[in-house]
């Protein structure tokens, strides 16, 4: 275990892992959860509607019983009167919190705060401003929890577009509509136009409008993916739970039931993240409790000790205490800060891109080193065999015969590549299949032992190998070796196009300040030192998923503040994304075991969603510090005047609720593609 792995996880704020109910298998990825939610002293729950019209409809009786004040008390023998039936619908809810808060010991809350500001103006004939501090406090409460709950149901409406019922296509030829979640494996689902697919199924052959069978259908995959253009998808490949069937009648084979389909991966994916608190967040709600003290001790000092240095009257001094506890409140850092995290999980997750919480929006603005895989990240994964080179007594047939029917069973793009191009029947008679990620993989083909894979795979089990000509040593192509009972069948050639993207992305990465760009394949040296060559970026061939996950290892070992990610999407990437400080994955096609283990997962099968993840993090990074500011700027402004007798009850609510509004207006311009 390299050393980087024990300080990451400290970094991670990771310190039992017992209690994370979340763990990707190595040691920094486990983090420590912290319950959601705002300030430290307990406020700003999950809200509902409900709630919500319940605030609104107090704010609202208040408001009017203060404006009849304004009318009425001039005339009253009891100026107070209607000023407390208008402070009663506000303080109640508010009291109700304050007595639960003090019960579990928690006596400096905001609760506690607003009720001593409130009464003490009261005691001092303000009964406006009284009113208003809880006035204004409650309508800042009301829209800050309506943006948080918002935040958290952009996130949520992404993925909870699933169907609850199906289409089961039965083995008499009937259909019966079932609930989604009785699906098993194996079972036959139809899908019509306009509807959305309930679980993950294999799309079997599709029938056109006229009876042809048809190669693929259009799907809308823009709730999971954010891409507004169909995809089309082939018979045989995944069709993945919460896409819409687009123009025509489809059946599916259920290959999962639905909780453990693609969207509710996804749904728990989004929950965890908001469980995973960046350095931030719990920076500022241990900075928010202590500050909060502070300020009430000072207030306190205030009063004690103020007038006797001062001819000013204890009223004088009383009123600024008052000021001081009014903006001592701190909700404008401790809603705002973890709203923005929240803002930022939901921009990426509507883009294609879900973080597995936001210490990873973090750590992703202090990436200087970038790694990627080849196949199908850099490159579309859709192989075609350039040409084969058959070693006598084999033909080319024979070739393709033997290394398709070993490969029948693999989903690697190159495996697929070889079993698409082959013309001829393939075995039925295949025993004994053993693939190791990266290298190749062996089994029986009809009684004799065959083996595909890389040369130095083939040359680990013995087999020698014959040697090539120096064009077609050098040959750009990926490069697999056929083997059949220790005598060397022949060579595939198979060519990948680059994906279209690609040089952008590398001309963004670099211009966003990362110095480092570097592929990591298990594919043949030539084709990768080529791909790296077009993309001007270091290039490292024949890399086995150790040699991958070493790599990557000794760049995050060089230190921080500068931190290194690796893109990948196969099986034999999960070391290496294990590795990286971020872990970032494919979302489409990449294997369960890369999704598990990254931090990061790309929806989108675009190379551009990298990119706007790093926007999006720094956009992040940049509101909170500017939210942090001016927050601290306001509150310490305020207090400054109010105790030299300058600032009143009117400012201090500014600084408090005005602030926080302001900073939570603030993050909405949080967005993809800045």
């Amino acid at each position: 275990m390299h050393l980087h792995h024990s300080s990451h996880a400290q970094a991670h704020g990771c310190t039992d892992h017992a209690s994370c109910s979340h763990s990707h298998g190595h040691t920094h990825h486990a983090h420590h959860h912290e319950a959601t939610g705002g300030c430290a002293c307990g406020c700003h729950g999950h809200s509902t509607p409900l709630s919500e019209r319940i605030t609104l409809t107090l704010f609202g009786l208040s408001l009017v019983l203060l404006g009849l004040s304004f009318f009425v008390q001039p005339l009253s023998a009891y100026p107070w009167l209607l000023p407390l039936l208008a402070y009663l619908p506000v303080a109640f809810p508010i009291v109700r919190d304050a007595f639960h808060s003090v019960r579990n010991r928690d006596f400096f809350n905001e609760f506690t705060l607003m009720l001593v500001a409130s009464m003490g103006a009261f005691a001092l004939g303000e009964y406006t401003e009284a009113v208003a501090v809880l006035l204004f406090y409650t309508l800042g409460e009301y829209l800050q929890n309506r943006a948080a709950r918002f935040a958290r149901h952009d996130i949520r409406q992404l993925v909870q577009r699933t169907p609850r019922r199906a289409t089961l296509c039965l083995a008499d030829g009937t259909r019966q509509v079932v609930p989604s979640q009785t699906l098993q494996p194996g079972d036959l689902i139809e899908v019509k136009p306009g509807e959305c697919v309930p679980v993950d199924g294999q799309l079997q052959p599709v029938s056109g409008s006229r009876g042809e069978a048809l190669e693929q259908a259009d799907f809308d995959t823009a709730a999971l993916t954010g891409e507004s253009m169909p995809r089309a998808i082939r018979v045989g490949e995944t069709v993945e739970a919460g896409t819409l069937s687009l123009s025509q009648s489809v059946r599916l084979r259920v290959l999962r039931p639905e909780s453990a389909s693609a969207v509710q991966r996804m749904l728990h994916l989004i929950e965890d993240a908001s469980q995973r608190k960046a350095p931030a967040e719990r920076v500022i709600r241990r900075f928010a409790h202590r500050y909060t003290q502070i300020v009430f001790l000072l207030a306190v000092l205030l009063v004690l000790v103020a007038p006797l240095c001062s001819a000013q009257p204890v009223s004088v001094w009383l009123y600024r205490a008052l000021v001081f506890l009014v903006v001592s409140c701190p909700c404008a850092l401790v809603l705002s800060i973890p709203l923005a995290y929240f803002r930022g999980i939901g921009v990426a997750s509507r883009s294609g891109i879900l973080f597995r919480g936001g210490i990873f929006l973090d750590t992703l603005t202090r990436v200087k080193r970038v790694c990627f895989d080849k196949t199908g990240t850099l490159t579309t994964g859709e192989f075609e065999i350039n040409h084969l080179v058959a070693c006598a007594p084999y033909t080319a047939d024979q070739l393709c015969y033997y290394a398709a029917s070993l490969e029948q069973g693999s989903n690697h793009p190159l495996a697929r590549a070889i079993v698409r191009e082959a013309k001829l029947p393939l075995s039925t008679h295949v025993e004994g299949v053993c693939e190791q990620a990266g290298k190749g993989v062996q089994g029986c083909v009809d009684g004799d032992q065959v083996v595909v894979g890389t040369e130095a795979f083939l040359q680990s089990l013995g087999l020698t190998l014959p040697v090539l000509s120096e064009a077609e040593a050098h040959a750009d192509c990926s490069r697999v070796v056929c083997a059949r009972g220790g005598q060397i069948v022949g060579y595939l050639y198979l060519t990948d196009e680059l994906r279209p993207e690609a040089l952008q992305v590398v001309e963004r990465l670099r211009a966003a300040g990362v110095d480092r760009l570097q592929i990591l394949s298990g594919d043949h040296v030539a084709a990768v030192e080529a791909l790296g060559k077009r993309l001007g970026i270091a290039a490292q061939g024949e890399c086995t998923p150790e040699i991958k996950s070493r790599e990557v290892a000794a760049l995050s070992a060089i230190g921080t503040p500068v931190e290194t990610c690796f893109l990948g999407d196969g099986f034999n990437d999960g070391p290496a994304l294990a590795s990286a400080d971020v872990g970032v994955a494919w979302g489409t096609g990449g294997s369960d075991l890369a999704i598990e283990t990254a931090d990061v997962v790309l929806r989108r099968n675009s190379l551009l969603a990298l990119t706007d993840a790093f926007s999006i993090a720094r956009q992040v990074k940049r509101v909170v510090f500017q939210n942090i500011a001016f927050a601290l700027g306001a509150k310490a402004l305020v207090l400054l005047l109010a105790s030299w007798g300058i600032a009143h009850l009117w400012m201090a609510i500014f600084a408090d609720t005005g602030v926080a509004l302001l900073c939570v207006a603030n993050i909405w311009r949080i967005r993809c593609g800045v």
